[in-house]
């Protein structure tokens, strides 16, 4: 590479390593997080579709009040 073009590069390099955003890390105990893994399970239930009950919203949402599509 020559001059400019490692130039170039290096500061694409250092913008690109600005922008990076870092994750915050998980500030919960380990108590909350299984707390929070018990819930959600217990709300989903065994094998159930997150999309449950779309069917029958769509239903609702494709009348009008009068009945017509």
């Amino acid at each position: 590479m020559d001059k400019r073009l490692a130039k170039v590069h290096k500061r694409k390099v250092a913008r690109a390593r600005d922008r990076v955003r870092l994750s915050q890390p998980d500030g919960r105990t380990e108590e909350q997080i299984k707390e929070a893994r018990d819930a959600s399970k217990m709300l989903a239930g065994r094998g159930a579709s997150p999309f449950r009950g779309a069917k029958d919203l769509s239903t609702v949402n494709a009348t009008n009040s009068e009945g017509f599509r």
